[in-house]
């Protein structure tokens, strides 16, 4: 830059005697022609070079720009796919609240289960309202990272309107003739480090900051979500299996209960009937149809033996009527 001005000075100094051998003669000195020629075209190098490397500095803080959203937006799909867990886990432990309001009017009773349901529900509730602001977080970072990288790009483009003339990649010593850097000056509305650019570059750097920042909030806070929510899970897992197996054993044992139950009630049924039967038989019969057969008397034997007049059983007679 002060080689710019020193080039600068020299050139005012020339026109002025330019113009005082115009006022003298009408024709320049070739020498003089010479020399102007010189001094504009280092001028412009000078500059072109200096617009050059402020170009390539705003491209390659684009680059880094993008760079960073498109980590930023792998971790935004993470993060979006931790959330889809979390709402799954919710509607899960909702199916199971419903399913558990179903019991009977006697078992409705709270117990360990239902607490730590209630638990689950209310961390699941908790990781997952602040996954959502740190996503809502994600997706502003990534339109000012977009934004920042256009206005990046804008100067950029801006700025090398004025470098189609020089190669694409420039000569070993061509950075010798730039002592000092363009962009470790002082921001000039004329020169090659515009004020546009120095904003561009500042807020460019204080947004890469920032997500940078987010970035690593992002990983902390994922990183304590998954193992929460592994942790409630499996806590609450091994309480509904501990429910289920004492609730089969308990079923086991009712059943071997009704087992036992249902043998002595057909057994004191059987005594009943015994009793029933002894007692009949004790009191004696009601009617003639309750008599035995070999009680009756006009079976075959006793009718048979009566056929002879003296031949009689009183007794038996007497006893059936």
């Amino acid at each position: 830059f002060k080689r710019v001005c020193c080039s600068q000075v020299q050139l005012n100094t020339e026109h002025q005697k330019l113009q005082s051998l115009c006022a003298t003669s009408p024709f320049l000195p070739p020498a003089l022609r010479e020399q102007s020629a010189k001094l504009s075209v280092s001028v412009a190098a000078e500059y072109t070079r200096a617009v050059r490397q402020v170009e390539g500095r705003l491209r390659r803080q684009a680059g880094r720009i993008t760079q960073e959203a498109t980590r930023l937006d792998h971790q935004k799909e993470k993060l979006e796919k931790l959330l889809r867990s979390i709402r799954q886990g919710l509607l899960i432990n909702q199916k199971n609240i419903d399913k558990r309001r179903q019991r009977p009017a006697t078992e409705t009773e709270k117990d360990a289960a239902d607490n730590l349901l209630c638990q689950e529900r209310n961390c699941l509730k908790e990781l997952k309202q602040g996954l959502e602001t740190l996503l809502r977080d994600t997706l502003t970072q990534l339109q000012a990272l977009a934004k920042s990288s256009r206005e990046l790009l804008d100067c950029a483009f801006e700025r090398s309107s004025v470098i189609e003339l020089l190669p694409q990649h420039g000569s070993p010593s061509a950075a010798v003739h730039l002592s000092v850097s363009p962009l470790s000056l002082k921001p000039d509305p004329a020169g090659p480090f515009t004020p546009e650019c120095k904003k561009a570059l500042d807020s460019s750097a204080a947004v890469l900051r920032t997500s940078q920042q987010l970035s690593g909030r992002i990983e902390r806070v994922m990183g304590e979500a998954i193992i929460k929510q592994a942790a409630i899970h499996r806590s609450v897992s091994e309480c509904l299996v501990k429910k289920i197996a004492e609730t089969q054993s308990l079923q086991q044992r009712l059943t071997l209960t009704s087992a036992t139950t249902r043998q002595a009630i057909y057994r004191k049924q059987r005594q009943m009937q015994c009793a029933s039967y002894s007692h009949g038989r004790a009191l004696g019969p009601v009617s003639s149809d309750d008599l035995f057969c070999r009680e009756r008397m006009n079976r075959p034997v006793v009718q048979v033996y009566e056929r002879h007049p003296s031949l009689q059983v009183p007794e038996s007679r007497l006893l059936t009527q």
